[in-house]
């Protein structure tokens, strides 16, 4: 789902995905556009597959994101995408 996003939302075409087995997996994006984005640019594509951020209700208990599946309103395109890749390997 991150790397259809990466190359098809984001255009990017060199991606290499490494597994460090003490720090889980990373992916690295070695186009030269992504090699000279800043901090924050960074940070902004990330965020962009963000589905949930980690925030506390009034009471202290964790906020639930809704994704709109079942309903009216319209899931973010990189969450439409993910849900159709997605579906059909889902169980119950």
């Amino acid at each position: 789902v991150i790397d259809r996003g990466l190359r098809e939302d984001f255009g990017f075409k060199h991606i290499m995905w490494v597994f460090s087995g003490r720090r889980g997996i990373h992916c690295w994006v070695c186009d030269p556009e992504a090699r000279a984005m800043t901090d924050p640019q960074r940070a902004a594509v990330a965020s962009y597959f963000n589905v949930y951020k980690g925030q506390q209700d009034r009471n202290g208990d964790k906020a639930r994101a809704l994704l709109g599946i079942g309903s009216a309103s319209r899931m973010h395109p990189s969450l439409e995408m993910a849900f159709t890749m997605l579906e059909n390997v889902w169980t119950e």
